[in-house]
């Protein structure tokens, strides 16, 4: 990542964007995009999600992540806002949230969405092969206490390869702001009828929808360096998108 540590902020004050990234991923997934902001004017800010990420599977298929995720993105904008120096530059009424798979489904709840984990069993009938949700994978509440809490602080959201599978028409009732939504077109790990088109679909509003031909899930993350050629081909193995690495 080309970037510099402790360097002086550009005077004034900038939108702030708000990542979030996939299951057992980082907060550095989506560097390439991350630094495509900056370079036009944002502030971006990103959290490794306790309990799902690449050092950390604890909590796959609980609440403390399926709900925790949008309850640490709101705690991530809190630090950017409370915290100098950089609180200063941040320009609290243009904040956003994006995320990719899970971290689309996140961003999802930061924007009001609720979602219905019983729906799973749906999507299991329909696709009973699928090794991420429907084979043995099931939710178990271990955090009662957590309860969502949308942020009304984010007016936008940008989604990548969403999840969901959690969600129906009312589950999505309560998401009014500006959603745009990105879909890969052979997409094999989130079937696209079931995932980013079928959010597209039941939104209120009609979202922004951009669907990228010929390209798998992992399309959005950052290109690999050669040792992560060599210990995660599949992740690697998908284009980069060159609108991200200008």
């Amino acid at each position: 990542m080309a970037a510099s540590s402790a360097a002086t902020p550009a005077s004034g004050r900038f939108p702030l964007i708000a990542l979030s990234h996939g299951s057992g991923g980082s907060r550095w997934d989506l560097h390439d995009y991350a630094t495509h902001l900056a370079r036009h004017g944002f502030i971006v800010t990103s959290v490794t999600h306790p309990g799902d990420n690449y050092k950390d599977h604890s909590g796959l298929g609980t609440d403390r992540v399926l709900i925790g995720r949008a309850l640490q993105m709101s705690a991530l904008i809190d630090a950017m806002l409370s915290n100098p120096p950089l609180n200063s530059h941040v320009d609290p009424s243009e904040i956003g949230a994006a995320g990719f798979s899970a971290g689309g489904y996140t961003a999802l709840l930061v924007a009001g969405a609720k979602p219905k984990f019983n729906l799973l069993s749906n999507y299991c009938r329909a696709y009973p092969q699928d090794p991420e949700f429907c084979t043995g994978w099931k939710v178990r509440v271990t955090r009662p206490d957590l309860k969502l809490r949308p942020d009304a602080r984010v007016k936008a959201i940008f989604l990548m390869s969403p999840v969901g599978i959690h969600f129906d028409r009312a589950g999505l009732a309560g998401v009014h702001v500006q959603v745009d939504i990105w879909a890969a077109g052979d997409d094999r790990v989130l079937p696209l009828a079931a995932n980013a088109n079928r959010i597209r679909l039941l939104l209120p509003s009609p979202p922004e929808f951009t669907l990228v031909p010929r390209v798998g899930h992992f399309v959005f993350l950052a290109p690999c360096s050669e040792q992560m050629e060599m210990e995660h081909p599949t992740l690697c193995s998908a284009p980069t998108l060159p609108a991200w690495t200008e």
